[in-house]
């Protein structure tokens, strides 16, 4: 009986210490995630967070479209560039700079993409194809403009209709604006450039 009686507390200290472990690993985890960064790395802008009268916490220095503190200035109207996303049109350029990114479903399991870029404009973007119908309640609100490789005619009347926002698709912008890629087939072969879109 003594025996039993032992190995049962043996078991019991056991399973306490693994608990104690497991409590420790977590505490020190949480700490780790929850405490202050590392001050010898590059710190972010700090930016105050104190919400206003109405309860809104102010966005002064923080990118409009992420809430991401932000040191260089954002006056600029945003970019969307719509990118394909069939599985012949990857690998895409430049999505993981876009401060948003819409999935659009087009036909059967096939989708398309609605990249904003408004925090950083990458010096090229694509594969670009052209505007949904979608894209007018999407990306309207940004009044920005928008990169495509055109539509069928009532799409585009529809969008230049009710959106305020610059359609600048590769038939009604300058030479050079879009950059056609020699090792890319067609249609995944145009890519944008956001810079000349935004000067336009």
């Amino acid at each position: 009986m003594r025996t039993v009686v032992s190995a049962s507390r043996r078991r019991a200290l056991v399973a306490g210490v693994a608990v104690l472990v497991l409590a420790l690993a977590a505490v020190l985890g949480y700490l780790a995630l929850a405490g202050e960064p590392n001050p010898s790395g590059p710190q972010p802008p700090t930016v105050p967070t104190t919400p206003a009268a109405d309860g809104a916490v102010s966005m002064a220095g923080r990118a409009p479209l992420t809430g991401v503190p932000a040191t260089e200035n954002l006056d600029h109207p945003a970019v969307t560039i719509k990118v394909s996303n069939t599985p012949d049109a990857h690998p895409q350029r430049s999505l993981e700079d876009a401060d948003i990114v819409f999935v659009e479903p087009i036909t059967g399991a096939t989708t398309r993409l609605a990249a904003i870029f408004h925090s950083k404009l990458p010096d090229e973007v694509g594969p670009v194809r052209s505007l949904r119908p979608t894209d007018a309640p999407l990306i309207g609100p940004t009044r920005g403009v928008v990169g495509n490789t055109m539509a069928a005619p009532w799409v585009l009347d529809y969008f230049d209709r009710v959106t305020d926002v610059d359609d600048l698709g590769t038939l009604r912008v300058p030479r050079g604006v879009y950059r056609l890629d020699p090792t890319r087939r067609a249609p995944n072969h145009v890519f944008a450039q956001p810079d000349r879109l935004l000067a336009l």
